[in-house]
């Protein structure tokens, strides 16, 4: 198993990273939402200014971008980069305006669906127990705080709902993608800045090529200082701290740790916009951090401790535990099955439609 897949707070300042990452990543609302401009083009022109922001910053401390260039290994994996970084923002923006706002935070949520594969296959990261049970205790929360409609089966009848749904979900394994392409770069060894200014290169052409197909690269100037600040405060700055911590901390943590963006965005629409958030929605949002906050509890006495059978003494308050595991889930169901579900989804989407809408994702 490979070193450091039990997380524990030795690693408090990669995580730490992380999470401030991700809290930058929610504050593209703010930026995009001002810049008041179709959303392919802010997509397509973030990925121009972030592609120069890392190209410059490489220049400045002489990491030497044309080498980078010409390594051919090297570039392989920036451009690999940059195409998951493509589809992960094409397919967000794909998913949202073809189904329901609720779904594409949920579908988008499933990211971990593609990281825990890879990295076992890549770097042989086994992801712990608790880190699985963690991410699907998060997952489950997002639901509740999206109003996601995955188990209105009418929904799947329609081919555009259907369509998005798939465009959503491929967004996922694109932000996995991005994950994983930047965990592969730090265990490289690669220089960040040069791979990162290879990475939104392609990524810039590909959005443009998109934007221009299905949209049009037209911006007013009045948005291009918001569609900066978007590319430095909730793009670079958010990569570069990824970057950071992804040297020594595992895919599947990462991945998990991000799910917290949902959370935060949420909280920038109730604290800056004043939007509303449902009961149940509140009860979401426990849930993600419950589940993010789980694999860290008790990991240093599991790391510590040799794997052994359970003695007799502990069985009772480990089926303790379980019990209050399944409370939680079935109360959780149950407050699905009695809120209004009328309310709840306009409640819910009134709440996430910023992080929908204005948030493209890194991905």
């Amino acid at each position: 198993m490979a070193e450091g897949l039990l997380p524990t707070l030795r690693g408090g300042r990669d995580y730490a990273l992380v999470i401030l990452a991700t809290f930058a990543f929610a504050l593209m609302a703010v930026f995009t939402r001002a810049a008041d401009a179709p959303i392919l083009t802010v997509a397509a022109w973030r990925a121009v200014f972030v592609a120069l922001v890392f190209a410059g910053g490489a220049a400045a401390r002489g990491e030497g971008l044309g080498a980078f260039v010409r390594d051919r290994a090297s570039l392989k994996v920036g451009v690999i980069y940059g195409v998951a970084l493509a589809v992960a923002s094409s397919t967000f923006v794909g998913g949202y305006a073809l189904t329901t706002v609720a779904n594409t935070i949920f579908f988008h949520s499933l990211s971990p669906l593609a990281v825990f594969p890879l990295a076992w296959w890549l770097f042989r990261e086994e992801p712990s127990p608790r880190a699985l049970a963690g991410t699907g205790v998060a997952v489950f929360g997002v639901a509740l705080i999206s109003g996601a409609s995955i188990f209105q089966f009418t929904h799947y009848a329609d081919p555009r709902f259907f369509a998005g749904d798939v465009l959503a979900f491929l967004s996922a394994l694109g932000y996995g993608a991005v994950l994983v392409a930047t965990r592969y770069g730090r265990a490289k060894d690669l220089p960040v800045l040069p791979l990162l200014a290879v990475a939104w290169s392609v990524a810039a052409a590909l959005l443009v090529v998109v934007a221009l197909v299905f949209g049009t690269l037209s911006m007013p100037l009045s948005g291009v200082p918001w569609v900066l600040g978007l590319a430095i405060v909730s793009t670079s700055v958010p990569f570069y701290l990824l970057n950071l911590a992804m040297k020594r901390l595992p895919v599947g943590i990462t991945s998990l740790l991000s799910m917290a963006e949902v959370v935060f965005a949420t909280m920038v629409g109730v604290v800056v916009y004043g939007e509303s958030l449902a009961p149940i929605g509140w009860v979401g949002g426990g849930l993600i951090a419950l589940g993010i906050a789980y694999p860290f509890l008790s990991a240093e006495e599991t790391e510590e401790a040799p794997v052994r059978a359970l003695s007799e003494a502990s069985q009772p308050i480990r089926l303790a535990r379980l019990g209050l595991r399944l409370v939680l889930f079935n109360v959780g169901a149950a407050l699905v099955l009695v809120e209004d579900r009328k309310s709840t989804r306009l409640n819910s989407s009134h709440t996430v439609i910023s992080y929908a809408v204005f948030c493209l994702k890194k991905k």
